[in-house]
């Protein structure tokens, strides 16, 4: 048992200080009168009452106290954990987080655009379950198949550029890791949404293309930019755009073949991202045909509270030590009080 509000307890340690100092009030004031009276006389003028209805409602009125300060409290227990379950599908976004993913082609840039349109399928999508692979040179997995959109959100929030280790755009690296952890997740349909500009693919394409065949995982991919491109932006280099040996600047055009190729291969879905492009209608018409499958979602911990338990005692003591203080007096016909005795008869003066 734990408490929501465990410093009411600390009101505990004065019950037992009112409990004596009540002890010590009621012995001084119950000998007041004994300074009044000669010892022969308390017997027959002083009534006492019997003191132990007084001491069992002063005992009472402590019990109420202790159990009202423990329901304030609000002692809580645990009744168990139960998982959350909800319909869902296993998504991985394979995020480009190359260079050249920043290159202004696209408001505002293709990386905070391929963002976005992560966003919305995550929005658009809300009971699934989502992972996060980003890539460049080398690709990691930043966020594992979660129903915690929150934290996948705030992943994506913080990815860029600075996060690659290596220069380039591994999109086969990535693909080999989507593919091992939707195996591992034990859906048979599945899907990876590849959010790139296409550009610069290290690796054999063709036995990434067969590898993702073979797995039978679905494959929706956005191009993101544009056939004309545009420049690669650098703040190491003069005037913030990468040049090449000769002081050209460097141009990132957009290359979508792979990204089709992957996508026809494995009975997916392709799109170029520009102008009056509808992410999330691409989306769910993507995953319209995907089975749904139950998976545990977080444990959620079952609270119980316990302060009824205590609330309940401390009005019955309560009651019991207004009862026990009372006075009570018999019912009934007082008897009645003897007749006043007769006057004395005046006696006749005396003559002189």
């Amino acid at each position: 048992m734990s408490f929501h509000n465990p410093l009411w307890l600390s009101l505990l340690l004065t019950l037992p200080a009112l409990l004596v100092a009540a002890v010590v009030v009621a012995l001084r004031f119950g000998r007041k009168w004994d300074a009044f009276l000669a010892p022969r006389l308390r017997a027959r003028l002083l009534r006492r009452a019997s003191a132990v209805p007084r001491w069992f409602a002063l005992c009472f009125l402590a019990g109420s106290g202790a159990a009202l300060i423990i329901a304030l409290a609000r002692p809580v227990g645990e009744g168990g954990a139960e998982s959350e379950t909800a319909k869902a599908r296993d998504i991985i976004i394979a995020l480009d987080i190359s260079r050249s993913m920043r290159v202004g082609d696209v408001s505002p840039d293709r990386l905070a655009h391929a963002k976005i349109i992560a966003h919305d399928m995550i929005e658009a999508l809300p009971g699934d379950r989502f992972g996060l692979i980003g890539f460049a040179g080398h690709a990691y997995q930043y966020a594992p198949l979660t129903v915690d959109h929150a934290a996948v959100r705030e992943t994506i929030d913080q990815l860029d550029e600075t996060w690659a280790t290596r220069g380039g755009s591994n999109l086969a690296d990535a693909i080999r890791i989507a593919i091992s952890t939707l195996r591992d997740s034990g859906n048979r349909n599945a899907a990876l949404m590849i959010l790139s500009d296409g550009e610069e693919n290290t690796g054999d394409s063709a036995a990434m293309i067969s590898e993702a065949e073979r797995a039978g995982i679905y494959i929706f991919a956005v191009c993101i930019g544009t056939e004309e491109g545009g420049r690669v932006p650098h703040p190491d280099y003069p005037g913030g755009y990468i040049t090449d040996r000769g002081g050209e600047p460097v141009i990132s055009r957009a290359e979508p073949e792979v990204l089709r190729k992957l996508t026809t291969a494995t009975g997916g879905r392709f799109a170029k991202a520009g102008s009056g492009f509808d992410a999330t209608a691409l989306i769910q018409s993507a995953v319209r045909d995907l089975d749904a499958f139950e998976v545990e979602g977080r444990e959620r911990t079952i609270v119980v509270e316990f302060f009824q338990w205590f609330t309940v005692p401390a009005m019955l003591f309560l009651f019991a030590s207004i009862v026990a203080a009372t006075r009570w007096r018999a019912f009934g016909a007082h008897p009645a009080a003897p007749p006043p005795a007769a006057p004395p008869r005046p006696t006749p003066a005396l003559r002189d």
